[in-house]
């Protein structure tokens, strides 16, 4: 009914509006897009390492590891792809506070359509927070290893040569 589609609206209105605070809290402290990233070779590697180390028994079976690699922004990310490809790239990010605006837009888009949105405000401060995982245990124990940002997408620029997705 329109009373439970208002109320529906007054809550999730709310719920961005407490979102696009913490979001802005972000902002304020000056934090940029970034992630880690980690070469699929280097994980597999680890997961191969900690399978054998659980067989001998030198591990628990089931331990955790947390596999992170190259803490990069996405404008880092974005340039060393550009560098691979030869293409041209941003030399600024985009700013929070575009990314953050974009996902309260799609929200209410998503709502009025009934569609899921591309970007949700959630994802936006997913990727507005600084995330840095730590893999001193699986750097000690299996031996897992970082690589640049220009050997990880090198790699995957080569394969997808390969395999005919690039020319």
């Amino acid at each position: 009914t329109k009373l439970e589609s208002a109320g529906q609206l007054a809550a999730e209105k709310k719920k961005s509006e407490a979102l696009a605070a913490d979001v802005a809290r972000l902002e304020r402290q000056g934090l940029e897009l970034q992630a880690e990233l980690a070469h699929a070779r280097q994980v597999a590697l680890a997961h191969i390492k900690a399978a054998d180390l659980a067989i001998a028994g030198d591990i628990a079976p089931g331990e955790h590891y947390l596999l992170g690699g190259v803490n990069a922004s996405f404008l880092e990310v974005i340039q060393t792809i550009g560098q691979l490809t030869q293409r041209p790239v941003p030399s600024r990010a985009v700013p929070g506070v575009v990314l953050r605006a974009k996902a309260l837009l799609n929200d209410v888009q998503a709502m009025r359509d009934q569609k899921e949105p591309d970007l949700t405000p959630e994802g936006a401060l997913g990727v507005i927070g600084q995330h840095q995982i730590t893999s001193s245990k699986a750097k000690d124990e299996l031996g897992f290893e970082s690589i640049s940002l220009r050997e990880i997408f090198g790699d995957a620029q080569q394969w997808m040569v390969e395999q005919g997705m690039l020319t």
